[in-house]
């Protein structure tokens, strides 16, 4: 028999002993494992020596595991609460972790192999914010003591789903590996000394082979401002109610802000990689490329990207669109546009309605050809930077001479009327600074 000390568990590594694996745990320990206490985390932490675990600052001369993942948001087998941390855990009564963690499930899948077998098929995972509980398919499968969310999630294949559409909560929903999300602060994890849990659902890293079987496809957010990331499958992210933001990453994603005035990520922060279905939904929405490494062709009025890394893109219910630090060309449709051509020498296509169009800084073109109707702004006309207005194309304008009549000055701001009453004006310009050099007809 061991000698617990003080200690109110214990186990032995795995050897030729004839108690290699064995578990003991103090009879007279103050409170029953329920998951999410300090006891459940023992159970955990000692069957884990049992199948081979050490502690992270075990080692002659080095340790196991990098001090700044020493804490039990890594592992389970970690004294430390929280990176840095001194001594035992001091964890809130129900603030430890309800499973195993990213580190634990990584360092068992190197020691025994993965298991392909667990939660292979389609699943939805779903939380709500008046219960700590972890929904998988409709059934309860984690139900911890308190209204608490701490865990990892391993999942083995399949077209996965986490749901959040119950929160009101703006909600932190990220799907790659080895990250976590984070549902508000009710249901956070205080791990001793003020110091909260980055976060509640953690992923399992992916496999060091690669194997994306393991990644969670989907995700669904609720009626507040949320954030969601995907990763590098094909992902369905929705953002429901609120002021979204998604961002698609790798895959042929499909992208849908829902209500609210949301922003629609399409490439993966430069990679451009996949062919994305983006629906804005109500709301004021923007499509944008600032991520992206080459020029892109927009066009809100087709629905379709056609070059860089919007080629393939598709649109419904954006009304903005934003390119890249390249040069771009940016069509907007029949209805009111937001468009934003960022840096580089970028192109905007107002088409009908009430533009707001932002060229940023470069040489832009503004083009306002045949058809262009509806009071339009440019907000950033600068003639010391090569920007432009096309009218080519456009009967009400066909030479200089022509506009000349048609400009004049209202306080900051020059106006100019066609004789059918559509206006383009001209924010912070002075009539007086341009010339025939800044119109292409």
């Amino acid at each position: 028999m061991a000698d617990l000390g003080k200690d109110p568990a214990y186990a032995t590594l795995p050897s030729g002993s004839t108690r290699s694996g064995d578990i003991w745990m103090r009879s007279s320990t103050s409170t029953d494992a329920r998951i999410g206490n300090s006891t459940w985390w023992s159970v955990l932490h000692e069957v884990g020596h049992a199948v081979g675990l050490k502690h992270p600052h075990d080692g002659s001369g080095s340790k196991i595991m990098l001090a700044k993942y020493d804490s039990l948001e890594f592992t389970v087998m970690s004294y430390k609460a929280y990176v840095g941390a001194g001594g035992r855990p001091s964890n809130e009564q129900w603030g430890f972790p309800q499973t195993y963690m990213r580190a634990d499930i990584a360092a068992l899948q190197h020691i025994y192999g993965i298991d392909w077998t667990t939660r292979s098929e389609n699943n939805e995972y779903k939380w709500t914010p008046g219960s700590g509980n972890t929904i998988i398919n409709g059934v309860v499968s984690i139900a911890p003591g308190a209204n608490k969310i701490f865990l990892t999630i391993w999942d083995a294949g399949g077209n996965d789903t986490y749901n959040l559409s119950a929160y009101k909560t703006p909600l932190l929903i990220d799907l790659r590996a080895g990250a976590y999300s984070h549902f508000g602060t009710t249901q956070i994890a205080i791990l001793g000394a003020g110091h909260e849990a980055s976060g509640m659902v953690y992923n399992a890293y992916k496999p060091v082979d690669g194997d994306i079987r393991s990644l969670i496809e989907n995700a669904i957010g609720g009626s507040g401002n949320d954030n969601i990331i995907g990763n590098e499958v094909a992902n369905k992210l929705s953002g429901g109610a609120g002021n979204d933001t998604l961002i698609g990453l790798k895959g042929n994603d499909t992208l849908d802000g829902g209500d609210g005035n949301d922003i629609l990520y399409g490439v993966d922060g430069g990679q451009g990689l996949g062919r994305d279905v983006i629906i804005g939904g109500a709301g004021a929405d923007l499509v944008t490329y600032i991520t992206a490494n080459m020029a892109v062709e927009v066009d809100l009025n087709t629905g379709r990207g056609t070059s860089g890394d919007a080629l393939g893109d598709t649109y419904s219910g954006a009304e903005n669109a934003q390119g890249s630090n390249y040069n771009d060309l940016i069509t907007g449709s029949g209805g009111a546009n937001g468009l934003y051509g960022a840096n580089g020498n970028d192109t905007l296509v107002g088409m009908g309605g009430d533009d707001h169009l932002y060229g940023g800084d470069g040489a832009d073109r503004f083009i306002f050809g045949p058809g262009k109707t509806g009071r339009d702004t440019i907000y950033d006309f600068n003639v010391n930077s090569g920007d432009v207005i096309s009218f080519k194309g456009n009967s009400q304008f066909a030479r200089y001479a022509d506009l000349a009549g048609s400009m004049k000055q209202s306080g900051s701001d020059v106006f100019i009327t066609s004789s059918d009453g559509d206006i383009i004006i001209l924010k912070n310009v002075l009539l007086a600074s341009l010339s025939s050099n800044d119109f292409i007809f």
